[in-house]
């Protein structure tokens, strides 16, 4: 896995701190062929917690899109949340939780497009983490469903009787 680290820009009003590209593992014109985590060097200390989680966090991204590459955004963002916890990185609490999430809890989690809330993601994963262990984010992972049917056929699996909206009550 190859980290490339330099000054990334922004999309829109966004700012990223690092991202994946689908075509690098799969294929086509625009490929660079491997196996790519693009992190920015610039506004954080590359070796500091918060970009450590970043790595985490989009290292997770890349092993789900060699699993499957078609997963919910909402799903594969939420486990890639849980990664950075999974991993010791609480760098997301601050900004999307208590900044983002807190003062506005009535958003989504399953939204799959720029409403995506981090914070809620963070907080769903922090809790499948704690309830349900590292063995369960392993298996949504590795699991050919997507979204809110793959968690739901992921629990069964493993025995439990609550599905996804038991888990949200």
């Amino acid at each position: 896995v190859h980290l490339l680290y330099y000054e990334l820009q922004g999309y829109g009003s966004y700012e990223f701190d690092g991202f994946i590209r689908a075509e690098d593992m799969l294929g086509g014109q625009a490929s660079n062929g491997a196996e790519i985590l693009y992190l920015d060097g610039v506004r954080n200390d590359v070796a500091g917690e918060y970009m450590l989680g970043v790595v985490a966090h989009e290292l997770q991204h890349l092993i789900h899109l060699a699993y499957d590459v078609n997963e919910d955004q909402w799903l594969n963002e939420t486990l890639s949340e849980a990664s950075m916890l999974v991993s010791g990185y609480l760098g997301d609490l601050e900004g999307w939780v208590i900044g983002d999430f807190l003062p506005n809890p009535a958003v989504s989690l399953t939204a799959s497009d720029a409403s995506y809330n981090y914070g809620a993601g963070f907080l769903f994963g922090a809790y499948l983490l704690e309830r349900y262990g590292p063995d369960l984010l392993t298996a949504l992972v590795e699991a050919p469903g997507n979204g809110v049917a793959s968690l739901d056929a992921v629990l069964a699996a493993q025995g439990e009787t609550e599905d996804f909206a038991a888990l949200l009550r």
